[in-house]
This record gives C-alpha cells, sequence and structure tokens, in this order.
C-alpha cells in the first residue's frame, strides 16, 4: 500500500510464516533450571506428597497414604498434577498414578531354618548369570536374636540377627568374611534376592 501511494517508496515486504495446525511432539533432558519451574500436587487428599528431588535428569519423589483403612484393596489409584511456569511458557496437566500401600510383613517367616545358596559372581556362568556352587549351608535363627550359620561340613558360626518390620527384612552377622547380610521374608516382594560378599553373592530360602 505505502509503495502504490507514496512516491519514491520502495519498502520491501515482510516475510509471512504460516504457523502449522499441528507439530509432533520432541523431548528434551530435564535440567535444573526447568525443575526449578515445575509444581506437583496429588488430586487424592488421601496421598502425602514428601521428599521432591532432582537427581541425575529425573524428579524423585515420595508418596504416602494418610489414611489406609480408608483404601479398598492394596493400592490407591488416582491422578499427579503438574504445572510449568517460566518467564515465557506456562503449562499445565495431569497423569495417573498408583500408590501401593505398606507391605505387610508375616513375622512368623522369620524364625527356623533357611538354605543359604552360595553363587559365584566373578566366574559366572557362560550366559552371564552367576554360578551356583550347589553346595547346601544352613542359616537358623532363634528367639531372642540368635543367628546360627552352618557350614556343609557341620561347622558353625553364631553370632546375632537383627529384624526390620518396615521393609519386611532382617540382617545378621554370624558369617565372619561378609558384613552383615540382609535378608528379605517371603511376604516381601524382594524375597530371594541375593546378598553381595565380594565374588559370592547370597541367597536365602525359607524352609
Amino acid at each position: 500500500f505505502i509503495n502504490d501511494n507514496l512516491f519514491f517508496s520502495n519498502i520491501s515486504q515482510i516475510p509471512v510464516h504460516k504457523i502449522p495446525d499441528s507439530a509432533e511432539m520432541q523431548s528434551g533432558v530435564l535440567t535444573a533450571e526447568d525443575y526449578n519451574s515445575l509444581k506437583f500436587t496429588v488430586a487424592d487428599a488421601n496421598v502425602q506428597l514428601s521428599d521432591v528431588a532432582f537427581e541425575n535428569g529425573t524428579v524423585r519423589m515420595k508418596m504416602t497414604v494418610k489414611n489406609p483403612d480408608a483404601v479398598t484393596g492394596n493400592s490407591l489409584k488416582t491422578t499427579l498434577n503438574y504445572s510449568y511456569q517460566d518467564e515465557f511458557s506456562n503449562a499445565n496437566g495431569s497423569m495417573p498414578i498408583e500408590v501401593k500401600l505398606k507391605e505387610s510383613c508375616d513375622s512368623r517367616d522369620l524364625l527356623g531354618i533357611w538354605i543359604v545358596e552360595f553363587y559365584n559372581t566373578c566366574y559366572p556362568n557362560p550366559d552371564g548369570s552367576p554360578a551356583l556352587d550347589n553346595v547346601t549351608r544352613t542359616l537358623i535363627l532363634h528367639e531372642g536374636g540368635q543367628a546360627i550359620f552352618r557350614y556343609e561340613d557341620g561347622t558353625e558360626e553364631v553370632g546375632t540377627y537383627s529384624y526390620n518390620e518396615n521393609n519386611c527384612s532382617f540382617t545378621y552377622n554370624s558369617i565372619s568374611w561378609c558384613s552383615s547380610a540382609t535378608v528379605y521374608l517371603p511376604s516381601s516382594p524382594y524375597y530371594g534376592n541375593l546378598y553381595s560378599c565380594g565374588c559370592l553373592s547370597l541367597k536365602h530360602i525359607k524352609q
């Protein structure tokens, strides 16, 4: 318009860029600066959000059910709400989550005989899995905190154990060549995990 109506005017046209109606979603690494612009809440008032922290590019948080008796079943389904705001943009949304109740421990599985399998992790199987040595040792737990570790030749080492009802486990110090081993009860989801003692890893099986 200006070029047509004003003498000696020759202004270049301004290019017009069209914004597409849709675009592909792109993902990137979360930075500490991005994390500081995030806020989190949980939709269900029965869930307490705590210990929210940024670690190695991920967000870590702890969720606790305030009143487990008000929950039907072993978990509570709700949504995690998030909002993001910096000086240039803002966004919000939510994602479904499931908060599991604390595992109930059955301490009756504690006392008695445990079979202890030894696995060699320094010289594993050809497929890379720990090699079982096929020799049986036993761990015997008595009331009062006594733990007896019995080797295949009948010799024994006597020590003590302590029970942790918070994670359905116990630790014992009956092995002189290994630090206190942690063992999970059958009622724990971690039952049967290997405990490392250098090149040997121990697997405990309740009898």
